[in-house]
């Protein structure tokens, strides 16, 4: 394989070292200690129709090695057959002379014969086993791929849905105080001590909540469904009891990244194998110049009875060889051309993958920071809310304030949860995307 020069850092301040393990049997999502979580994860693994399918092409592959495996060893075939004849009997008769006749017994003959065959051109077969060797290396990867895929989009789906659960209880929240609010202003608009205007924002306000409400629980059913779906399920409801503020994000992301856990992305083994597999099949058509053998052999058994006249049994055994080799075949020229292509083109392949692979994971690195300093802002924020909150409930207690003011101030600080708590999901979300891109999890079992 190519040696390329990695970097020493990534954008996002992660240093590349040269020593380490690889992180593909490291469940991350079990830090988390939620057991409902982990169920999901164990029931997709165990469940999920296209791991089956990727689980079978991996079967397959392995069948197609050993037939290429195979292929070393002679085969055997069995022949057999009989026949028989009976005798025939004459007579002659002219007008009453003298008459003769003649009678020949049965002959029957059964024979019997193994024929082994051996087809040897050990350039060939050699190259043949790589390819079936990278093939399977490359249906493994294919399955990793599939095991993270799936890993990503149960633990996603079930971080969004926590999300949009409680974005459900915080809308619910916010047009219980919308309604009080307009209700306030409503009352206060009948006693002539404010204008139309304050009303009509509100009932603008309350109406959009609405609305938004119906898009939840739209949002909610859609990822139910998708996750029984991928746990093997058919559609339906299921409860759950966390939120997404629940779940802590420190320390779950290594502190330094060996460059071996970017070697074992999926995508990577896929494209070195089919590199392999290229190179492979420039020899497998350079092989169809060379001369091919076969050696055919034959070994049985036979026996004869003529009946009246005599009987023999007997063994009996043969073989031929032959070589075969091209002398001019066009064709075959033009095939050699075709491969060394092909491993030009898989060989810029890897090359690119590669650098795809540093790059993906240095930009979800840093879009992981990013993500980290915005949710810093909007708990600032929600608390500095949560502030002014007290102090309009306590004034408006007090009464020094109108209760709009403590409404509207209530509103504003659900508002802020919701930014909050939009953030909390985007972080869970963009740690799954960082894990995705270290290929975290794709050899690890269900747990059941």
């Amino acid at each position: 394989m190519p040696v390329l020069a990695e970097p020493e850092k990534l954008r996002s301040g992660t240093p590349i070292v040269q020593e380490g393990e690889s992180v593909s049997n490291y469940a991350w999502w079990t830090r988390f200690k939620d057991p409902q979580l982990n169920d999901l994860i164990d029931q997709a693994l165990t469940n999920n129709h296209d791991m089956q399918i990727a689980v079978a092409n991996v079967e397959q592959a392995e069948a197609q090695l050993r037939a290429a495996q195979y292929a070393w060893l002679p085969t055997l075939d069995a022949q057999g057959g009989a026949m028989g004849s009976g005798g025939i009997d004459t007579s002659y008769s002219n007008r009453g002379s003298a008459s003769f006749s003649n009678g020949l017994g049965r002959l029957s003959v059964v024979y019997g014969t193994f024929v082994p065959s051996y087809s040897l051109n050990v350039f060939a077969l050699i190259n043949q086993t790589r390819v079936a060797e990278a093939s399977l290396e490359i249906q493994k990867a294919a399955r990793h791929s599939v095991q993270l895929t799936v890993i990503g989009q149960v633990s996603g789906g079930y971080f969004n849905l926590l999300s949009a659960r409680r974005e459900l209880a915080l809308q619910e929240k916010k047009i219980e105080l919308l309604s009080r609010l307009k209700e306030a202003h409503h009352t206060r608009l009948s006693a002539g001590g404010a204008n139309a205007t304050s009303l009509l924002e509100t009932e603008s306000r309350l109406r959009l909540a609405q609305a938004m409400l119906k898009d939840v629980h739209d949002d909610i059913q859609k990822t139910e469904n998708a996750i029984q779906l991928l746990t093997g399920k058919m559609p339906g409801a299921f409860s759950t009891s966390k939120s997404p503020a629940d779940f802590s994000i420190e320390g779950l992301i290594p502190s330094n990244l060996p460059s071996m856990v970017l070697h074992q992305r999926p995508d990577l083994l896929m494209a070195e194998n089919n590199l392999r597999a290229a190179s492979a099949q420039i020899g497998v058509a350079n092989a169809a110049f060379f001369p091919n053998i076969s050696l055919t052999g034959l070994i049985g058994g036979a026996s004869a009875m003529l009946t009246n006249l005599f009987s023999v049994q007997g063994g009996f055994w043969g073989a031929t060889g032959t070589v075969a080799a091209p002398v001019l075949n066009a064709r075959k020229f033009a095939e050699v051309s075709v491969a060394e292509a092909k491993q030009k083109a898989a060989y810029a392949n890897y090359l690119q993958a590669v650098k795809s692979a540093f790059s993906d994971v240095d930009s979800q690195l840093t879009s992981m920071q990013i993500a980290n300093q915005k949710q810093a802002d909007l708990l600032a924020a929600n608390k500095a809310a949560q502030r002014l909150t007290a102090i309009n409930v306590a004034q408006y207690k007090a009464g020094v304030r109108d209760i709009r003011f403590a409404l509207e101030a209530e509103a504003e600080a659900i508002e802020s949860e919701r930014l909050v708590n939009g953030g909390s999901a985007r972080q869970l979300s963009q740690l799954v995307t960082v894990f995705q891109s270290l290929a975290s999890g794709y050899a690890v079992t269900a747990s059941k």
